[in-house]
């Protein structure tokens, strides 16, 4: 395969092909370790507009334990297994194979994926409440006389609410089902709804938190 392609395969993604992966709870399983890894979307999105579709496959192997996948570029094959686990679906672990097989192409998200950050967790809905503070990596140049149409990575369908936003709201729903929701709505409205940039956003999301945490309780 070219080089200019090799180049256009392993250029940064956008911050918005990124998935916050839970690796671990606190014993009370109010916070989360998370790190970072694509979205299989993200992977298959990219081989499919730079190589085509039949430009590139993959093949899954299911054993009692593990999930594997050999992704095959021209004529280089990298695999990868990982265990399976009682708290994520096969089929979820499978395209996890398939990212960690990507990764071994150079294919990686814009943070670092060895870093482990620890963020707030909603149990009741399984899932974060904020994405943690981490820096992206400085996108790679690029350097060709005559470059290949950029890559297009979409994480999420058009008009999709950001995923901070989407926590800021599963926030408001636990507030709303303690009875809480007129205070809520009052900070909605003093941010004038998520906030201007993500720093206010965080700011809302801090004290929508601590009303939560208070009961209602003035601090």
């Amino acid at each position: 395969m070219q080089n200019q392609a090799w180049a256009q395969l392993t250029a940064n993604f956008p911050v918005q092909a990124t998935e916050w992966r839970v690796i671990g709870l606190s014993e009370d399983k109010q916070q989360a370790r998370v790190r970072a890894q694509l979205y299989a979307s993200a992977v298959t999105e990219r081989l499919d507009t730079i190589l085509g579709k039949t430009g590139w496959s993959n093949a899954f192997t299911v054993m009692s334990d593990a999930v594997g996948c050999a992704l095959t570029i021209g004529e280089v094959t990298k695999s990868s297994m990982l265990p399976l686990l009682r708290t994520v679906d096969g089929s979820t672990r499978a395209q996890d194979a398939l990212v960690e097989a990507a990764l071994l192409f150079g294919m990686q998200p814009p943070f670092d994926t060895e870093a482990v950050h620890t963020v707030d967790y909603d149990a009741d809905a399984g899932a974060i409440l904020f994405e943690p503070e981490a820096e992206p990596r400085l996108q790679q140049e690029i350097a060709s006389e005559a470059p290949l149409a950029p890559p297009r990575v979409s994480s999420s369908a058009p008009g999709d609410k950001p995923e901070g936003q989407k926590m800021i709201d599963r926030l408001v729903e636990r507030l709303k089902q303690d009875g809480l929701g007129f205070e809520a709505a009052k900070l909605l409205i003093d941010f004038e709804g998520y906030g201007d940039s993500p720093e206010t956003s965080r700011e809302l999301y801090s004290k929508l938190r601590a009303l939560l945490k208070s009961g209602g309780e003035p601090s």
